[in-house]
């Protein structure tokens, strides 16, 4: 396939079970997006489940049982008298106080669609948000690479390059993570703790409707393309402007003049799939992973590391896909019952008017909400039971946040994708550098490396005593990614780089496997001095194996 920078078919990664897999999911109820890469856009098909289940038919099943459980009378309508009582309908609605415009309209019964929008509130189906703020760490990371300010990376640096990077480890982990390139300012003791509410006013100004990844469905996609793309300024799109060849644009092409017009993007549907991805939104399930690449025409930058992690290359634009395990619901009531702890200042177990005095939006609106009892007294239980009502609703939307890396120098290092470059990639530094190291001498400059983005796709959730999180994190932290490995191999693993050490090499950093030196070098299958989680794993079914062998009987001997 020429298009996409003529990378081959045969690069294709992880084609894990796909016949099965499309056998379950009709490719129609695909969610199609384009990303606007540099040298063209690139189709991309996502497959969005909760438990198995595709989000469109989860969201529409929420609103049937929703509308069931509200139905009091079971009269198979959902009167207005009935919405009204629903935190959902309540949400950030001021108290009404005139009973004669309560009773207004009681009679009508409520629409389906009126309910699906009063739940648009919580979030779209799905939402796309990006944050361009991670580039500049990536920066720091080339400022550290180019010791003499050279504006290049040149062979002595890269040899040096690992002391450097290890003196930043300032937890003394020993990992380096993204944020320790550039170091968060220190809070102002003197600042007092603000109690967010979850209200649009607290939303947090760095996400931005994401540009670099767009619906497909977008009726302003056309033009857009038109102003990236156009760079011969005849309103038209040719198939080289699109980065391909004719043939990619062929069923476009309604009147086979070799370009594309305004009125004929819009059917940009029919375009090729270049990369199909299914993701399990309540995570990995047995047998299967929580991120899965059906089908792909991009190469990969590295071996698949982690099941909910995937780094691909279209021509010299990297971008990486990841799975964020989030239970909504649970940390929204975590969230919640902290928040409570904190205003319950006589710690008697309820909050009163006189405890949430100092913020006007709890007084205002919040209180009202979640005293269901009206008794002035607001318990535990009423608010967890009003959080986990308002949470579910964003608990059946999917979040897709779009971070801008720069040129991926610390991606480039962090072979692993875990978000931390840890003892084994140390080691491993000066190959990684090398291999992009021009053949002239000159060395590794910001331009040789192209551009970076990392896309994360998560649950929706609500805080109702914090942001919104259209994005996850609100900064660098965002690349960090869960523990993985055998649970035993994760209760030791104290810096969570899914290596374990088991040699005294710094008296500082004693063993992470205390067991023998005999069954450390029996998982070590590489001989490397670290134990992988997934030598750990390899190690855990083979032992499982000769478990189950010496428990079968064994037949007496022939005489």
């Amino acid at each position: 396939m020429n298009w996409l920078f003529q990378i081959s078919f045969s690069c294709c990664v992880l084609l894990l079970s796909v016949s099965a897999f499309c056998a379950e999911v009709p490719q129609e109820q695909g969610e199609d997006a384009l990303l606007l890469l540099s040298d063209g856009p690139v189709h991309v098909r996502f497959h969005l489940l909760i438990d198995e289940q595709q989000l469109a038919v989860r969201r529409q099943e929420f609103i049937s049982n929703l509308i069931q459980r509200l139905d009091a009378d079971s009269d198979g309508q959902l009167s207005q008298t009935e919405w009204q009582q629903s935190p959902l309908h309540q949400f950030g609605k001021k108290e009404v106080g005139n009973e004669f415009l309560k009773t207004l309209g009681t009679s009508r019964p409520v629409p389906r669609k009126n309910v699906e929008q009063d739940l648009a509130r919580f979030g779209e189906l799905i939402s796309y948000r990006q944050d361009d703020t991670a580039a500049g760490n990536d920066l720091k990371v080339f400022e550290l690479l180019d010791a003499d300010k050279s504006g290049h990376i040149d062979a002595a640096e890269i040899q040096s390059a690992e002391g450097r990077i290890a003196l930043l480890d300032g937890d003394r982990d020993e990992c380096v993570s993204f944020e320790e390139f550039s170091p968060p300012p220190q809070p102002d003791p003197d600042s007092a703790e603000v109690v967010r509410t979850g209200m649009l006013s607290d939303e947090l100004p760095k996400a931005f409707l994401a540009n670099l990844i767009r619906d497909i469905s977008d009726i302003r996609l056309p033009a857009d393309l038109l102003r990236l793309y156009d760079r011969d300024k005849d309103r038209l799109l040719s198939a080289t402007e699109l980065g391909g060849d004719e043939r990619r644009i062929t069923p476009l092409d309604v009147n086979q003049d070799g370009k594309l017009s305004v009125a004929e993007l819009r059917g940009l549907r029919r375009l090729p799939v270049d990369l199909e991805l299914r993701i399990e939104l309540s995570g990995a399930k047995s047998g299967q992973s929580s991120l899965q690449v059906l089908s792909s025409a991009a190469h990969q930058v590295v071996p698949a590391h982690r099941s909910d992690l995937v780094k691909l290359a279209f021509g010299k634009t990297g971008v990486t896909f990841a799975f964020r395990n989030l239970d909504p619901i649970q940390s929204a009531l975590t969230n919640a019952r902290q928040r409570f702890n904190t205003l319950d200042i006589d710690a008697n177990g309820y909050l009163d008017r006189k405890e949430i005095s100092g913020n006007p939006t709890f007084e205002r609106i919040w209180f009202h909400a979640m005293d269901r009892n009206r008794d002035g007294m607001l318990y535990d239980a009423e608010m967890q039971d009003y959080v986990r009502a308002i949470c579910e609703p964003a608990a059946t939307t999917c979040h897709i946040n779009v971070y801008d890396t720069g040129p991926g120098y610390f991606q480039l290092l962090d072979h692993s994708g875990d978000g931390r470059i840890s003892v084994r990639e140390m080691r491993n530094l000066q190959p990684a550098l090398a291999a992009h190291q021009k053949n002239d001498g000159a060395g590794i400059s910001p331009d040789d490396m192209g551009q970076n983005y990392f896309i994360e796709f998560v649950r929706g959730s609500y805080q109702v005593f914090g942001a919104s999180r259209r994005l996850v994190a609100q900064g660098p932290t965002f690349i960090e990614r869960d523990p993985i490995g055998p649970n035993w191999f994760q209760a030791i693993d104290r810096n969570r780089d899914g290596d374990l050490t088991y040699l005294v090499v710094n008296p500082l950093h004693p063993p992470e496997f205390l067991y023998t030196l005999n069954l450390a070098h029996e998982m070590d299958a590489d001989r490397d001095g670290l134990i992988s989680w997934n030598e750990a794993e390899r190690f855990e079914q083979q032992f499982a194996i000769r478990q189950s062998r010496a428990a079968e009987p064994q037949l007496p001997a022939t005489p």
